[in-house]
């Protein structure tokens, strides 16, 4: 707190009279030894430090959305080549059993063409497979897959999940038009 004064003519003094003064209050406890500054200090890296892990957290949510998006297309893209795999290995075995039984094949040209499209038929079923778990891979790292599946939580999860899911852009039922309905 500063104050200042300034009069003429005080106590019989003729001329003027200037006066100043200065009050500093100062509160420090000498006797935590700057305890209270290492625990603001504690606190402030704490904060950072939580920052960081919220941040990282987020920055894992992101790429684990994205792989699992990026896995979903490749495997939908897959599925029409191995589906086209297995009208070709098909429409061959049907054509090698026609020259068989003209006697233009032999019965292991046959086999070979059979075993073919088995294999392709397999793949193609492995796709399919790969699609749906892709389809639960995004919808785990969106935190919608149990709600898909309609798997009852427990009842404390089930409250923190109602709170949670108020803020989230997505319902389990637009995430299962985005994905097909064949999830």
């Amino acid at each position: 707190m500063l104050v200042g004064q300034s009069a003429d003519d005080i106590g019989g003094i003729v001329g003027r009279n200037d006066s100043y003064s200065a009050l500093l209050n100062l509160n420090y406890n000498l006797f935590k030894g700057g305890a209270d500054f290492a625990r603001q200090k504690e606190t402030a890296e704490l904060s950072v430090k939580a920052m960081e892990i919220r941040n990282r957290t987020i920055r894992e949510v992101i790429e684990s959305m994205q792989l699992s998006w990026n896995a979903l297309q490749t495997a939908k893209t897959q599925l029409s080549f191995l589906q086209g795999h297995v009208n070709a290995a098909v429409e061959t075995e049907k054509l090698y059993r026609e020259q068989f039984l003209l006697g233009k094949r032999t019965l292991l040209d046959l086999l070979d063409a059979e075993n073919e499209m088995l294999n392709a038929k397999n793949s193609y079923i492995e796709g399919q497979y790969n699609v749906r778990f892709a389809k639960y891979r995004v919808l785990n790292s969106m935190g919608q897959l149990t709600q898909f599946l309609k798997v009852p939580l427990p009842a404390a999860a089930d409250a923190q999940w109602k709170t949670v899911n108020t803020s989230l852009p997505m319902s389990a039922q637009n995430v299962e038009s985005q994905l097909g309905n064949n999830a």
